[in-house]
């Protein structure tokens, strides 16, 4: 059905839409129309009470429709990249098998300013939103059939996070998608939900019971709740003293079960406020799900998958700093439990430092495979952890369960669950360092196997000297393992190293064989990206009981050359690698150290050699870019968003041989085809009252150094008050002029990216001014500028003569000739001669930018 936005009811018209032509349509329509699903289309006009459209394509605007699934599959037949706006207000239900088409977008809004780069705000406010449905919820769509987001596409449910309790929750206005009976999501693309997903068929879920299935490849956000942050100079001081500052935290906007299969992501939006303007907003991203060797609290590995399924046990309080609601996890296949890290513009919150806090809110259950318990873990009152008959759980590090939420009169503070920590073992327990807790086992012939390199926990607390912040007495170092049907329990007070315990009648006891273990410390590692980094690596064969004449040995392989290699041996059991700076703008760098031990076993006659391989990646160089919607100075003095530059588009740039302004074209603009993401966005006040926005790094002529300087996230506080080169058009021309860098802050950002590089040039106009693309280091401040910044003569004729120029033949039609010129490849000897530039560095440049060349330019 279409509507004409007049209110005038004419003669109804049917006209089989097959029939209809586009012409036709347009004319009956006029500029504006509303359009309804249906395989005919009626003209009638009828009250607005009665049809009244729900939401609109961004490429037309003009047309509204009145069915969501109408306007997906629009967007989805047309080749263009869509988004789909439903209307602030609209509360519209899913009837119908929809999919939300590759590249397309379906925005739920709480306000006509949302849109794909805007789909949250800050916000001061205190309690959870939803608790406040009259006031705060703007928007309710309901799905009550399949839908399904295709690859790189985005559903973006709206909403205010920030708050002061909880922290970085949502707390003002926002959007709602909701689950009715029959409805569910199957995601290979992105869900960013900073409003909530709620499920209004929770109660009569089965356990297993999926409403969101999250594929390979596919990624969902939410913000992170922190119930008892405190102030910031408080969890500052903790925080300072090896103490993690939050018990309390989880991801509380998605209330329908979820499952995450391997190579999927689930990131948690960090966002913490603080009343001293020192703080402000600050956020973030971590990530809680990922792949076995990324960064992540929840580490898939290969066929593995995690049910999570929200409880509302009861609703969630509003004027308190705590919840009562529950997380439960179910996995299958072999996962790891690691870390939370999320860095808050100077806030590291990285739990590998401290003991990670497992509260109250947290059910995990491991039903088949191996789950390994990675860093120092404390699971505090309420929580849960059960171990199913046919999996594994390791313990590589100190773990502890609390009887209380008081020990030794320490409380935690603002904490809400009194029942103890329960630790439910009826499959195999693996214990290699400090262990303290209850484990109470369900059924006969569970395993408990307590490595040689077993550590008593006892009498610590964590503490600044003066305040004790938790429950940190861990009892005296026993393992306490107990019948919890009938009351047995039996104490380990000396725990035997090299022991290992059997369940039978649902008490352990202790068997006599020999566990032997061989490990290497770390095992894995990951550098920053573009910079080598050192590991000290040890070797442990365990126990030694017995054994004679062990040797170990080293060896390392991987990466591009030999000399990258090199080990270096502290003690035969102990040796420090580096990985190298990997120059790579495309590929990380992956190494491998091989240790070897042999010994002569307990026969005394027989050598056996045992084998570990640690794994350690370089990681790529950044590239740097700006963002999108970044403005780039036109040739004709205009201006255009840096996503929409093409190749042999005219912009303005500098020419360094005379100094001059001048219309150049674009060699490329890398990026453009790459999906919207969430990056840490640097934003750069400058004196001109102009801000630009960059990724990784961008670079400025800095009159105060007189030569390009690559800012980055890491670096940006030391430019400030640097004066920089800026260009404006006035009257008709393009005038040279100064501006100071007077701030730099950082937020977290879906946007998309790019970076477009000048022909001979490379640099552009950006917001007024004159910058460098990102991750060309080498390719430019060849030669010394002078006071007009073109390149200084007399010094620019010393370089050459002292180093030469590069011919083409150096390429041997490498490269076409058209690319040698455009990047000055003469001057490339001279860089090299300066040690600016390295043959590997050039290679890499040729290998990564040389494709895109190629394919936006149709160079051959």
């Amino acid at each position: 059905m279409i509507l004409n936005k007049n209110n005038n009811i004419k003669k109804k018209i049917i006209i089989p839409f097959s029939i209809l032509s586009i012409t036709t349509l347009l004319s009956l329509i006029g500029k504006s129309s509303y359009v309804l699903p249906g395989n005919e289309i009626d003209l009638t006009i009828k009250e607005d009470k009665d049809v009244k459209p729900v939401c609109y394509i961004d490429s037309n605007k003009d047309i509204k429709y009145t069915s969501i699934e109408k306007a997906l599959k629009v967007a989805k037949n047309d080749n263009n990249v869509n988004v789909i706006n439903v209307y602030p207000g609209v509360s519209y239900t899913i009837t119908k098998e929809c999919v939300l088409g590759e590249n397309d977008a379906l925005i739920i809004p709480y306000s006509e300013d949302n849109s794909i780069d805007k789909l949250t705000e800050d916000v001061e406010n205190s309690g959870f939103a939803d608790n406040k449905k009259d006031t705060y919820r703007k928007c309710l769509v309901k799905l009550a059939n399949k839908l399904t987001l295709m690859q790189n596409s985005t559903l973006g449910i709206c909403g205010k996070t920030g708050g002061t309790g909880p922290q970085g929750g949502t707390n003002g206005d926002y959007a709602e998608l909701q689950f009715l009976d029959g409805g569910y999501i199957d995601c290979y693309g992105l869900i960013k939900c900073y409003g909530y997903i709620h499920d209004s068929i929770e109660k009569n879920r089965k356990e297993d019971d999926v409403a969101i299935y999250v594929h390979e490849g596919a990624k969902v956000g939410e913000p992170l709740a922190m119930y008892d942050w405190g102030s910031s100079s408080n969890s500052l001081n903790k925080m300072k003293h090896e103490v993690f500052p939050i018990n309390v935290f989880d991801l509380p906007n998605i209330r329908a079960p979820m499952n995450f299969d391997y190579g999927s992501q689930l990131t948690a939006f960090g966002h913490i406020y603080g009343s001293n303007p020192l703080v402000g907003h600050r956020k973030a991203s971590g990530e809680i799900i990922s792949k076995d060797n990324d960064e992540g609290f929840l580490q898939l590995q290969s066929g593995s998958s995690i049910l999570i399924n929200f409880d509302s046990q009861q609703d969630l309080l509003t004027d308190q700093t705590y919840t009562n609601h529950s997380l439960f996890m179910r996995s299958k296949g072999n996962i790891n439990i690691s870390a939370v890290v999320v860095s808050l513009s100077g806030y590291e919150l990285d739990s590998k430092k401290y003991y990670l806090p497992i509260s109250g809110i947290y059910h995990l259950n491991v039903l088949s495979g191996k789950c390994i318990v990675k860093y120092k873990t404390k699971f505090l009152p309420g929580s849960e952890l059960e171990v199913a008959s046919n999996a594994q759980v390791e313990f590589l590090n100190n773990v502890t369960f609390y009887s209380s939420k008081k020990s030794n009169n320490v409380t935690i503070p603002s904490y809400n669950f009194n029942n103890g920590a329960n630790f439910i073992n009826n499959g195999e327990l693996h214990i290699s360092k400090g262990f303290d807790g209850k484990i109470i086992n369900n059924i006969d012939n569970s395993i408990i196997e307590v490595a040689e390199n077993y550590n008593i926990i006892s009498d610590s607390y964590e503490s600044d000297g003066n305040k004790k912040y938790g429950p940190f007495q861990f009892g005296g170092g026993q393992i306490n393992l107990a019948d919890d049907i009938n009351g047995v329990n039996v104490s380990f007070k000396n725990v035997t190293k090299s022991s290992k315990y059997k369940s039978i009648n649902k008490y352990y006891y202790k068997l006599d064989e020999i566990v032997r273990t061989f490990k290497i410390d770390p095992d894995n590692g990951k550098s920053d990206a573009g910079k080598e980094n050192t590991y000290t690596l040890k070797a442990n064969l365990t126990p030694l009981d017995g054994l004679k004449n062990v040797e170990y040995h080293w060896e390392c392989n991987g990466g591009y050359f030999n000399n990258d290699k090199k080990i270096t041996q502290i003690t035969a059991q102990q040796v420090t690698y580096t990985t190298p700076k990997n120059e790579s703008t495309s590929d990380d760098l992956t190494y491998y150290i091989h240790c070897y031990a042999t010994y002569v076993d307990e026969n005394g006659d027989t050598i056996k050699t045992s084998q570990l391989t640690a794994t350690f990646i370089a990681t790529k160089t950044d590239s740097g870019c700006i963002t999108s919607n970044t403005l780039i100075l036109m040739s004709n003095g205009t201006y255009k968003k840096a996503i929409d530059i093409r190749a042999n588009d005219l912009v303005m740039s500098i020419n360094h041989e005379t100094g001059k302004i001048e219309p150049t074209p674009i060699v490329f603009n890398d990026h453009i085809d790459k999906e919207a993401d969430i990056y840490d966005v640097l934003s750069l006040e400058f004196s001109n009252d102009k801000t630009v926005e960059i990724v990784y790094e961008h670079g400025f002529f800095d009159l105060d150094t007189n030569k390009y300087e690559y800012i980055t996230l890491d670096n940006y506080q030391s430019f400030i008050g640097h004066r920089f080169v800026s260009v404006d058009y006035i009257n008709g021309k393009f005038i040279k002029g100064i501006a100071t860098l007077n701030k730099g802050y950082i937020t977290n950002k879906f946007t998309r990216i790019c970076s477009p590089v000048t022909y001979k040039n490379l640099n552009i106009i950006t917001e007024n001014m004159l910058s460098m693309p990102g991750g060309i280091s080498g390719l430019f401040n060849i030669f010394e500028y002078d006071k007009n910044l073109a390149y200084d003569q007399v010094k620019e004729n010393e370089d050459i003569n002292k180093y030469g120029l590069l011919d083409y033949s150096y390429f041997n039609n490498l490269i076409p000739y058209e690319v040698y010129e455009a990047f000055n490849g003469k001057y490339l000897k001279v860089a090299m001669g300066k040690g600016i530039l390295t043959k590997k560095l050039l290679n890499n440049y040729i290998e990564r930018y040389l494709p895109i060349i190629t394919k936006q330019n149709n160079c051959h």
